[in-house]
């Protein structure tokens, strides 16, 4: 690495000159040399007074840092006068109307011949052939939006760095770039003027309207930087410099100048970058106690959390430590209060100690834990971990800001209304880091949720000072503070395949006092950025407005719906953007802090369409008195939506890679859940895709165009089988289950018979909601698995879809309407063939499954007796009492008698089988499931599985 300087500094001035602009070029120029032994020669030109041309500047701009590789480091400083000049309306992105300039040496009078826009040195920079680590430090009035005012001495003798007024524009083919076509862009406003920027670093000594000033011992902000920098051997980052030097700055002068950094154009380069590459990143801590000419003062504010009264704890040192109390707090800092006992033992030459709440300063965080497939043991490990943060209250999910979610072994957070979204990657359950991966995710909601719910609870603005206006065109503009701007997607979609949408927006100052505003984007994939004003604060006086994404290459906003939210079927894209103004100073540097800011979490998990396989989802005025005002703060929160318009319709990747979605076992639950609905089909519950009642004729037909619809109950058994990879690692007896829907009821939150045995035994499950005697005897599923898993337990459920169900009509007497006795309306003949059936199929299974494994214990077991007499939606939707009804037998008292004899004589035919196959135990549940434990007609609820579940456990453990 090697370091390349150009300093500019100019005292020299024809008109109005500066007197230690050339002295802080010099103290520049030493403190870069003292870093030769350690980090090597740095190449420094210093361009002074008269040589200092604009020519000059961007000669050497040029020649010097064309040299530099992507290795090395390019620093630009100045130290000089700054001005101001009209853009003429060639720069809509300037909100003011106002190009920010350098005052380059020149021995006319004052004009803007000799004024280096900041679009100039932008342009420039554009230019350079590599991608250095590119900085610029200005030490100038007007210095804010640059890439000292002169017009008379301060209050306190010092010097100010401008000249006075604003200058009227220059033609623009007196700018640098005037004859290069490339930059040139039409847009639905007619012709702009777009320079790409360079990636780099700018570090201003104020804000555009304040004043950067120097007295007898040079300049204000230079010398304080540079203070800084020998101090701490250059090993910070640029958002601390910017941090420090503000506070620093607080009363050295009697006029306000507030340094700031932003970090222009995409790249390596961001405000947590190490000064000048010379050391690591994270040089201070996050909080600090700085000393400044007023006192201490603590590095965070009320965006932050910080509250009046609040404790905060300084380490003065190895293991000493002293409570200071927040007397006052202001938009991102805060004064302390700290007993006289306790200064004595501070340093004052020292420029910061390390500090922390002693209190949590975050908003809390309502989350709840929804166990979709009710894994207790991971639910109760997730539990402890919340408990440990002090951010996180666990909470019903009614009640809840945020769900974790276990389900088909992952776990993963979403909305409390959108169990089946994911907002980040799912985690396996049984992934060794789950509770790491979860913290992590969960510190990113934490943040998310403060800024989202952050609002000033003193209401110091009777009114919002601000308005937001959005619009799809700028003659479509509406009014969406505090409210939501819904939009619907472009007809096309963009390179990648996204649905998306391009809009304008701005917010404007609607109050009589000028005001500082930034704005925090928070996105669904719980990013938060600083972009829409460019990482910064703009000052905005009463009646101006500020476009968000004014320098983008396209100035208009865009919202995309990511590939893998039409996967996994949002309704909606959405946003919001965090309003946060106050009207007394300038926040900027809080802006690039990481405490406001962070990157997405990792998207969920897709199937990869060209390898199919599983990967995480791809996502994008001196001079006069300044009268004292209360100081206010506050926020105001806009959301933003892009329809999905193909909601509930099986459409881009998830239609091109159909058959590996709807065969995947991490993903098809999922896509079952958000696309399908089950739907009675007279035997059982098989989905079927929805149909969204908003739908045209046309997009219901799309949603089912070239699609095979599949049977998705086998899916349910899919977190079963991972559960039981799991479990093998560990003792105990193994139990292969094959069974009917009393072992496997295919719906998210139903707690099925062998749920609740999956507590206690290793349990491979192979049962299908609907399945026969037939099906089992079909395939050799459970042959298998007795071979492959050595079980010590076979567990058989089935017969009850052979006896009621459809299958009832067959053995109903037709026309018989009243009977003493159930015989009175069956055909007792072909119910006993059917029985034989049955009888025949379990004996095939009795015999192989013990000549395969002569000690397996096999469990089977009858059903209790269904309700004769449900609510008639329940009868409407159910197995038994409609066939019975359809075929006239209208009494429930009789359907009774019918259900019972059904039911008895299965159980008695299991139970004949314990005398004649001593492998074989039987598991009586009749009268187990009261009359309020049934979910329908057939099915018991938890607690009634959980009673039949109950019954096999207790004989496992005797037999």
């Amino acid at each position: 690495m090697k370091i390349y300087a150009l300093l500019v500094g100019i005292n020299d001035y024809p008109f109005k000159p500066l007197s230690q602009c050339v002295n802080d070029v010099g103290k520049m120029n030493e403190y870069l040399e003292s870093l030769e032994p350690e980090f090597g020669k740095p190449e420094i030109i210093s361009l002074l007074n008269t040589e200092a041309t604009k020519e000059k500047v961007v000669e050497t701009i040029r020649s010097l840092f064309g040299k530099a590789t992507k290795d090395d480091v390019a620093l630009l400083y100045y130290s000089g006068h700054g001005a101001q000049e009209q853009t003429a309306g060639l720069f809509p992105e300037e909100h003011d109307g106002l190009l920010d300039c350098l005052v380059c040496y020149s021995s006319e009078p004052t004009s803007t011949d000799q004024f280096l826009a900041n679009k100039e040195i932008r342009y420039v920079f554009h230019q350079l052939p590599n991608n250095p680590h590119l900085v610029t430090v200005i030490d100038s009035c007007h210095s804010g939006d640059i890439v000292r005012a002169f017009d008379s001495e301060g209050d306190d003798g010092g010097m100010i760095r401008r000249i006075s007024g604003t200058f009227p524009a220059r033609e623009y083919h007196n700018f640098l770039f005037a004859g290069d076509e490339t930059i040139k862009q039409k847009t639905g406003q007619g012709e702009r003027i777009f320079i790409p920027f360079k990636n780099h670093i700018h570090i201003a000594a104020c804000i555009s309207s304040e004043s950067s000033w120097e007295d007898s011992n040079g300049g204000v902000f230079t010398r304080y930087l540079i203070n800084l920098l020998e101090s701490t051997q250059g090993n910070l980052s640029y958002l601390d410099i910017a941090r420090w030097a503000k506070i620093s700055l607080r009363g050295v002068t009697k006029k306000k100048q507030t340094p700031t950094i932003t970090v222009q154009g995409e790249g390596p380069l961001n405000a947590n970058s190490p000064w000048l590459k010379l050391h690591p990143v994270g040089a201070f801590p996050q909080g600090q106690v700085i000393n400044t000419p007023k006192g201490w003062v603590f590095s965070r504010g009320s965006i932050l959390g910080v509250k009046q009264g609040m404790s905060v704890i300084i380490t003065l040192g190895k293991d000493e430590e002293i409570t200071a109390t927040v007397k006052t707090v202001e938009t991102d800092q805060s004064t302390l209060d700290i007993s006289p006992k306790d200064v004595k033992d501070m340093d004052f030459n020292k420029s910061y100690y390390p500090a922390r709440t002693e209190q949590t300063t975050f908003n809390t965080l309502r989350l709840a834990i929804n166990d979709i497939n009710n894994d207790p043991t991971i639910a109760a490990t997730i539990k402890d971990m919340l408990k440990n943060n002090e951010h996180v209250e666990e909470v019903p999910r009614d009640n809840a800001d945020f769900c974790i979610n276990l389900f088909n072994g992952f776990a993963y957070f979403s909305l409390p209304e959108n169990d089946f979204q994911p907002l980040a990657e799912q985690i396996p359950v049984d992934d060794t880091q789950l509770l790491e991966k979860l913290n992590s995710d969960l510190q990113s909601l934490i943040k998310w949720n403060h800024f989202y719910s952050l609002d000033n609870p003193g209401k110091d603005f009777e009114e919002c000072p601000i308005s937001v206006m959005a619009g799809e065109t700028r003659n479509a503009m509406v009014d969406v503070t505090n409210g939501t701007f819904k939009m619907t997607p472009q007809n096309e979609r963009d390179e990648s395949g996204q649905q998306y949408q391009d809009f304008i927006i701005e917010v404007k100052n609607v109050s009589k006092e000028r005001l500082y505003v930034g704005v925090l984007t928070l996105a669904s994939d719980m990013s938060i950025m600083a972009d829409p004003l460019d990482d910064k604060v703009v000052e905005l006086q009463p009646g101006e407005s500020a476009q968000f994404y004014s320098n983008a290459e396209n100035d208009m906003a865009s919202v995309f719906l990511d590939n893998y939210k039409e996967v996994y079927n949002w309704k909606e894209e959405w946003l919001y953007y965090k309003v946060i103004y106050n009207n007394y100073e300038s926040f900027s540097a809080a802006m690039n802090d990481t405490e406001y800011l962070q990157p997405a979490l990792n998207a969920p998990l897709t199937i990869d369409l060209t390898k199919d396989f599983l990967r995480t989802a791809v996502m994008k005025g001196a001079g006069t008195k300044v009268r004292e005002v209360r100081k206010k703060w506050g926020t105001c929160r806009t959301r933003v939506e892009l329809a999905n318009a193909e909601y509930n319709i099986i459409s881009g990747d998830l239609k091109t890679g159909w058959e590996s979605y709807a065969t995947s076992e991490a993903l098809a639950p999922f896509i079952k859940e958000l696309y399908f609905e089950d739907v009675f089909n007279g035997k059982n519950f098989e989905p079927q895709l929805k149909q969204n009642k908003d739908q045209s004729a046309e997009q219901a037909n799309r949603a089912t165009d070239n699609l095979i619809v599949k049977f998705f109950n086998k899916l349910y058994n899919i977190s079963r089988h991972r559960k039981f990879r799991r479990q093998k690692h560990s003792t105990g007896p193994i139990v292969v289950a094959e069974g009917d829907s009393w072992f496997l009821f295919p719906k998210p939150g139903v707690r099925d018979t062998l749920d609740y045995i999956m507590e206690e035994y290793r349990l491979l499950s192979l049962a299908d909601a609907g399945d026969e005697i037939s099906d089992y005897i079909k395939n050799n599923d459970l042959l298998k698995a007795v071979i492959d898993e050595k079980p010590e337990y076979v567990l058989i459920s089935g017969g009850g879809n052979d006896i009621l169900g459809a299958e009832i009509k067959s053995i109903l007497k037709t026309g018989v309407v009243n009977g003493t006795q159930a015989t009175d309306f069956i055909d007792v003949n072909a119910f006993n063939k059917k029985l034989d059936f049955l009888r025949d199929g379990y004996e095939t299974f009795f015999t192989k499954i013990h000549a395969l494994r002569p000690g397996v214990k096999i469990l089977i077991h009858g059903y209790d007796y269904i309700r004769s007499n449900p609510d008639e939606n329940t009868i409407k939707r159910g197995w038994a009492n409609r066939y019975m009804i359809e075929a006239g037998i209208k009494n429930f008292e009789d359907r009774e008698k019918i259900i019972r004899y059904l039911v008895d004589s299965f159980n008695d035919m299991l139970a004949g089988f314990v005398q004649k196959y001593s492998h074989v135990h039987y598991v009586n549940h009749r009268g187990s499931v009261l009359t309020n434990e049934w979910m329908d007609e057939i099915h018991p609820n938890n607690i009634g599985y959980q009673k039949v579940a109950k019954n096999f456990l207790n004989k496992m453990k005797t037999v």
